[in-house]
């Protein structure tokens, strides 16, 4: 995606299987679409989680920082 500050990668769903988790597969995977997202000159990987999920804590070990003057919107439907 086209961003103000060059390109962006969105993570729409990230999951590794519960039964391999904390082995490092997904600081490994993380470690891979890095160098790839810089490869191909990507400027920011955008995602979102909510804090009280674990993943929250696992994208701050792999770099990831909160945006400090974003905010997510939500509006029910139904």
């Amino acid at each position: 995606m086209h961003f103000y500050k060059g390109k962006q990668f969105r993570i729409d769903e990230f999951c590794i299987y519960y039964k391999y988790q904390n082995k490092g597969l997904g600081v490994e995977f993380m470690d891979l679409l890095f160098k790839k997202m810089k490869e191909i000159d990507i400027s920011f990987i955008l995602l979102d989680t909510d804090k009280s999920f674990n993943a929250y804590s696992f994208y701050h070990k792999v770099g990831f920082k909160d945006i400090k003057d974003s905010i997510g919107l939500i509006k029910k439907i139904i």
